[in-house]
């Protein structure tokens, strides 16, 4: 059990060099971020799991909690608010169709109807994202510096993207867990591309492909660095959203200057 504090990024970093992979450090990281963000709880504290579970005990938690019956709304939103609370409580692995079908009063049925996996949960808005992101890109105005047009893609499509809820926030922290890395790696790997590719037809000349290429990748890793530092911190979805639009530009404006003398 940890005594520091730890939060965002530097408590996953503390976890994976450290070999701390045990339920309770997971558990910790995760609830300490869900009680910061989220502002809509599916269970009430008492709810809350406080010893490392395994399957079968998960199943009985979920049913002591949820009364029978379906819920007011069922929806892909709402299962997915389910299903994230349970993989942040009980760990991807651990957690079972039945089990996020029975936290959201649904049948099995009507999961599969949403989703194809319960990996399509945490995935399925990641693909969506790709859509948002590549044409929030290409209607940026083509006079408009490299720069400033990828921060303006870039958040208009967070912003579709994001709910008041945090949920979005929650599932970005439910992907880092390890069974999970080579599917995230995958994502956030097509996510570079996306800005990549958009980069590449706004730098002309020989270097335009490898500086192109430089830009998504970093435009990719200033997200992901945000996105898991802003994850440990109370805050909502419009507050977060606003400090990474801050530290884009405050990071990226800056190398405007750069690229234009660069492909000159």
């Amino acid at each position: 059990m940890y005594h520091e504090r730890l939060t965002g990024r530097s408590a996953l970093a503390h976890l994976r060099h450290h070999g701390g992979h045990t339920w309770g450090d997971r558990r910790d990281l995760w609830t300490r971020a869900r009680s910061r963000i989220h502002r809509g709880p599916l269970h009430s504290p008492d709810d809350e799991v406080t010893e490392p579970q395994q399957t079968n005990r998960c199943r009985r938690d979920v049913a002591a909690t949820r009364p029978p019956g379906r819920p007011r709304v069922s929806s892909r939103q709402a299962v997915e608010a389910a299903a994230v609370e349970l993989f942040l409580a009980h760990g991807f692995e651990q957690t079972t169709v039945d089990d996020i079908a029975a936290a959201a009063g649904i049948g099995r049925s009507t999961f599969f109807r949403y989703f194809r996996t319960k990996a399509d949960v945490l995935w399925l808005p990641f693909d969506d994202h790709f859509e948002h992101l590549a044409a929030a890109l290409a209607k940026q105005p083509s006079d408009e510096p490299l720069t400033m047009a990828i921060i303006r893609g870039v958040m208009e499509a967070l912003r579709e993207s994001g709910d008041p809820q945090g949920v979005w926030l929650l599932r970005f922290v439910a992907q880092e867990e390890l069974a999970l890395e080579e599917q995230e790696a995958v994502r956030w790997s097509r996510w570079a591309t996306v800005v990549t590719e958009f980069a590449a037809t706004r730098l002309p000349g020989e270097r335009g492909e490898v500086l192109a290429a430089m830009v998504g990748g970093t435009t990719q890793a200033l997200i992901r660095s945000l996105l898991r530092r802003l994850t440990g911190r109370e805050a909502r979805t419009e507050r977060v959203l606003d400090e990474i639009e801050r530290e884009l530009h405050a990071i990226l404006q800056p190398l405007q200057g750069w690229l234009d003398e660069v492909i000159s």
